[in-house]
């Protein structure tokens, strides 16, 4: 997950370094961050979503409209954390805006959990380093 530097600060606010969408979550990600983001996500977005970002929920199964699409895969996977913070803050198609339920740090912090979630959905078992790899097999058993 990257991280913005400190010398690469940008404007937390809007989500735009300015005409452009910022590329990466501006603020240090750390456990608590991701924890946040998480408890942020299951509350606000997992009802359209789906707990694991897919975009299967209940709820979206009944909207006959326009599904919720999935956030761990492309094209919302390739999109630059500034546009996902911005449709956070504005809202999109017929997903209102979340403003005034998310802070903004809560906002950035959804989008470092969601890119957490999104690379998760997509490693290997394979690829985990020891010990994770062991833990992991045990878990499945």
């Amino acid at each position: 997950i990257p991280t913005t530097r400190s010398h690469q600060r940008h404007d937390v606010s809007d989500g735009l370094d300015g005409a452009n969408f910022v590329a990466h979550v501006p603020l240090q990600i750390d456990r608590p961050l991701l924890e946040r983001g998480r408890d942020r996500f299951e509350l606000f977005c997992a009802t359209c979503h789906g707990i694991d970002g897919s975009g299967n929920s209940f709820v979206a199964h009944d909207m006959a409209l326009r599904k919720p699409p999935s956030l761990v895969i492309d094209p919302v996977r390739g999109f630059p954390a500034g546009r996902i913070f911005r449709v956070i803050s504005d809202g999109y198609g017929l997903m209102p805006s979340y403003a005034h339920e998310l802070p903004i740090e809560d906002r950035w912090a959804v989008i470092a959990y969601l890119s957490a979630l999104a690379r998760s959905q997509s490693s290997a078992l394979a690829a985990l380093p020891e010990p994770l790899h062991s833990q992991a097999l045990q878990a499945l058993r």
